[in-house]
């Protein structure tokens, strides 16, 4: 069983970012992000669990873990909280992964 720490603030916003898994890179949508993960409209081939590496501008490069998938969106834990900048992750913005 996986344990599944509270949710940390996350920011509803369009953003592009990059997925590299296993010698493939695609460019997605980010559909929220917070210090913790981020929500992205999915690509082909991600299976869960998958160790993956997500690029964007606010986050910079950083590994994390595929933890959630339908048919079109794909969550992602980071494996390490990122520092995002001002603006992004507020308390009071939506919902998220």
């Amino acid at each position: 069983m996986r344990v599944v720490s509270p949710r940390t603030p996350r920011s509803s916003t369009i953003l592009l970012g990059r997925i590299e898994a296993e010698g493939a890179s695609f460019e997605v949508r980010v559909r929220n992000l917070s210090a913790g993960g981020v929500l992205v409209d999915r690509p082909p081939g991600l299976e869960a669990g998958q160790h993956v590496k997500f690029t964007s501008r606010p986050t910079g490069n950083v590994w994390g873990t595929v933890i959630r998938l339908s048919d079109r969106q794909c969550g992602i834990e980071f494996e390490r909280k990122v520092e995002l900048p001002f603006g992004f992750s507020s308390p009071d913005s939506g919902t998220g992964v």
